[in-house]
């Protein structure tokens, strides 16, 4: 299949470069680049390995061994290979590596008995060929077996790897399966002050979308006196996979005019959490809907869309105007639709900086939750204290409540738009908090640092957390003392404090053998409230300690020490603690195939 080398490629994309495909596992993606994730956009392709580990992974390009990462989250096992021009191929999800990269990385976790590595190691030269096999797909990490692949560039940037220009089959169009249009400005024909919104979805009017003989989606007519926003929910399918995708690219049309256009092509990390504000923040959180917006609002500096003077902002003439919605993938297959719209009188002047990005609740319905969600502490002659303050974007902020046992610590460049917060916080006693921050919920384009204090000075370490309402645990840090207690998130809603003393329950323990070859063991963690600490986790054979490999997954831990195997009599010790420190601990002794305490 042909297709012209996309003109927002950088030279490392060029066509004077090839690649080869990174694994036997076939030619068939499960995720592509852009897609939306919980917090930000997907920054590489995943490849299916159809529910299975073990297949090869090779070297798409000449390189040297840049970094080694282990661990049970984020990528999990993922090698990094520094290509001559100084680019990048990242392989994530690992399984395990080639013997090679393998003593290499034992060289620094094994003395340690750490889990985590992130280790740069281009000093040790390790170089690989153009197909050369460099380490097995596996599913560490996050997500179900896949081999996850970035390409990056020099200055560390991802861009979209079907940029390498891969062999892949796709002959199917991508679809539109539902138009957001927003108005604001005239309320009935009379001049407003204030913007107002409503929201037309042709799903909710159970106005189903009309396909024309052509192919064209027509999604009806809108009459409006005042600027309209468009957002689309599309996605993308490709041949012989169930799997749906993202779309490539996105662009809007006024009658012949491009107004608005979107392109998946590069990400840079540190904007990656704009996912917030390129998708219609409001139904990806209420809805789970994920309308990509044919608009720019205030906050958003992703790099995928084109220098266009009206942003896809609509601030249309009076009179019919034909609106084109295009959907087309990176291989040239489009879909496109149509809105038709009736302006009944010239549009107000509405530009990106007057678009807000949350759905603000008014005064009434703050203490209208506020006292649904407090009415058992209400009851307990619980204190109340509220913070209400206007934040700006580009300055940095230390909010806490009057007693200073709250706190929020905003750094600078985490607010997307100009608003204000509240914080409402009921303290019932000095442990039992709950706290309604609004506008709930609220998008950050980097982390807040939460934090209260539970408990006085001198009392000991209580074993109370936060947890997203209505019992959603968070893992929490704690202060030395265990008086103060904090967590970092890019969301924020309604959460409380909760207890915690049980223990994590085990499981038996049973054998397994290591893609390494050696006989080891692996037990699960069947029960627990809270989250576990894993890095307190301990695991000997024989009083020999080994890596506790955690999968988060399946809540498991295996045994990983490449001088130890399990063998006819061995005895297995294993301990785990909870973020409170509640700790479980079991032995038991290897027979015959059977283990007992």
């Amino acid at each position: 299949m042909g297709y012209a080398q996309p003109l927002d490629a950088p030279s490392f994309l060029s066509n004077d470069v090839s690649y080869a495909w990174p694994t036997n596992a076939g030619r068939y993606l499960s995720s592509t680049f852009g897609e939306t994730r919980s917090a930000h956009l997907h920054v590489g392709i995943d490849i299916k390995t159809w529910g299975r580990e073990g297949f090869d992974v090779y070297a798409t390009r000449d390189g040297v061994l840049f970094r080694i990462q282990t661990g049970p989250s984020g990528y999990g096992n993922a090698l990094y290979l520094k290509h001559d021009d100084g680019s990048y191929s990242v392989y994530a999800h690992l399984r395990n590596f080639i013997p090679e990269i393998t003593r290499l990385v034992d060289s620094v976790r094994i003395p340690e008995l750490r889990h985590d590595v992130d280790i740069l190691v281009e000093a040790s030269e390790l170089r690989f060929r153009k197909g050369q096999k460099i380490a097995y797909t596996g599913s560490t990490g996050i997500g179900p077996p896949h081999l996850h692949f970035e390409l990056r560039s020099p200055d560390n940037v991802p861009y979209n790897p079907l940029y390498a220009r891969f062999n892949l089959s796709d002959r199917i169009a991508p679809q539109l399966h539902a138009l957001l249009v927003e108005e604001y400005g005239f309320a009935n024909g009379n001049s407003s002050s204030e913007s107002i919104r409503a929201i037309r979805l042709n799903q909710s009017e159970r106005r189903p979308i009309r396909t024309l003989e052509n192919g064209l989606k027509d999604f009806g007519t809108l009459e409006t006196s005042g600027s309209v926003l468009l957002s689309v929910d599309a996605s993308d399918r490709a041949d012989d996979v169930t799997n749906v995708y993202a779309v490539y690219e996105l662009q809007l049309y006024l009658e012949d005019s491009l107004v608005f256009s979107s392109r998946a092509s590069r990400l840079p990390f540190e904007s990656s959490s704009h996912m917030f504000v390129d998708r219609h923040y409001e139904w990806l959180r209420t809805k789970q809907k994920g309308f990509q917006r044919l608009h720019l609002v205030q906050g958003n500096r992703l790099p995928l869309y084109s220098n266009l003077d009206s942003d896809g902002i609509l601030n249309l003439p009076g009179g019919p105007q034909t609106l084109t919605i295009v959907a087309r993938d990176y291989f040239g297959n489009e879909t496109k639709g149509i809105l038709q719209v009736i302006q009944t009188q010239s549009a107000p002047g509405l530009t990106s900086k007057n678009i807000s990005v949350l759905n603000p609740i008014s005064d009434d319905n703050i203490k209208t939750i506020f006292k649904d969600l407090l009415r058992e502490q209400d009851d307990q002659n619980s204190k109340s204290y509220v913070m209400d303050t206007l934040l700006h974007p580009g300055r940095s902020y230390f909010l806490e409540t009057p007693d200073r046992r709250f706190f929020m610590d905003i750094q600078e460049g985490s607010l997307f738009e100009t608003f204000r917060l509240t914080f409402s916080v009921s303290r019932a006693s000095d442990e039992d908090l709950t706290f309604l921050i609004t506008p709930n919920p609220i998008p950050f384009a980097k982390p807040v640092r939460i934090g209260a204090s539970i408990g006085s000075v001198d009392s000991a370490p209580l074993k109370i957390g936060f947890a997203w309402l209505p019992n959603r645990p968070i893992s929490t840090n704690r202060a030395a003392s265990g008086r103060w207690i904090t967590f970092e998130t890019l969301e924020l809603g309604p959460f409380t404090t909760y207890r915690d003393t049980l223990s994590p329950m085990l499981t038996m323990p049973k054998r397994v053998v290591l893609p390494e070859g050696m006989s080891s063991v692996e037990l699960r963690i069947t029960q627990e409230m809270s989250p576990l600490n894993r890095r307190s986790a301990t695991f000997e054979i024989d009083g020999i300690p080994g890596i506790p490999i955690y999968d988060p997954e399946y809540k498991s831990f295996r045994f990983y020490h490449p001088e130890v195997s399990l063998s006819p009599g061995s005895t297995i010790r294993f301990s785990v603690a909870d973020q409170f420190g509640n700790r479980s601990t079991g032995e038991w002794t290897y027979h015959n195939g059977v283990f007992s305490r």
